[in-house]
């Protein structure tokens, strides 16, 4: 018996934007779009829904790698539906894909939302969780001063290591008593570089594309498998000695 395929529509929107609450957005815009398609009978594959949870899981894939990846699976695709979100014109990622399907000669269709389906999409400034409101804020800081030209990854996993070196400078010399007693002058200055640290990290982690919530709770799944409580309770020691232990 042979198996009929059937044809797969490439669903492509813009998506990249300085502030969170318009990522947002365009996920759930795309992704309520597929699942109305599929209700319709019309298999459709969207890169952003399907993509971001494996990034989130930790992918980390940066705009080349998703682009490698989103162009062989358009090239399999019958056709590329654009979802005209506010900001497609300008979107680089959404470019990249019509110019794709113009080399293979895919057919391209316009989806232009109408209001009844813009109704369904909620994104508020509630919704937003502290880290996302603290990326907000630190982008518009950035691209009102345009700075971005400067933040390669490189830049800023240098720049977080100063502000780093800049924390401990303020306990060298001090004894382990006195370092958990500050003065109330040298716990600001401590806290004004503590934000210049996380400051760096956020922006180093969004240019990445990767979401540091879950980065940091996976290290801590992991922290825990390598140094059981059993073993490490109440020790200083590296979990490679726990390893050596079990060998013997």
């Amino acid at each position: 018996m042979s198996m009929i395929f059937k044809p797969i529509a490439y669903l492509g929107c813009p998506y990249s934007d300085p502030d969170p609450i318009v990522r947002k957005y365009r996920e759930r815009a795309v992704t309520q779009m597929a699942f109305d398609l599929h209700a319709k009978g019309i298999l459709t594959y969207s890169p952003l829904t399907h993509n971001m949870p494996l990034d989130r899981l930790g992918v980390f894939g940066d705009f080349q790698t998703w682009l490698d990846f989103d162009h062989s699976m358009l090239s399999r695709c019958n056709k590329l539906l654009v979802l005209k979100l506010p900001g497609w014109e300008e979107s680089k990622g959404l470019r990249a894909e019509i110019e794709c399907a113009k080399s293979l000669n895919i057919p391209i269709e316009a989806i232009e939302p109408d209001q009844a389906f813009l109704e369904k999409i909620t994104c508020s400034e509630e919704s937003l969780t502290p880290m996302a409101e603290l990326l907000k804020q630190v982008n518009i800081l950035v691209e009102e001063r345009d700075w971005s030209q400067f933040h390669s990854p490189k830049n800023l996993a240098m720049n977080l290591q100063v502000e780093s070196s800049e924390v401990a400078e303020h306990f060298t010399w001090l004894t382990e008593d006195k370092s958990y007693h500050l003065t109330p002058k040298q716990k600001q200055e401590v806290s004004a570089e503590l934000g210049d640290v996380l400051i760096s990290l956020v922006q180093l982690s969004d240019t990445l594309g990767i979401d540091l919530i879950n980065a940091t709770m996976q290290k801590i799944e992991s922290i825990k498998n390598k140094y059981p409580s059993g073993l490490s309770k109440g020790k200083a020691i590296k979990y490679t000695h726990y390893e050596k232990i079990d060998s013997h």
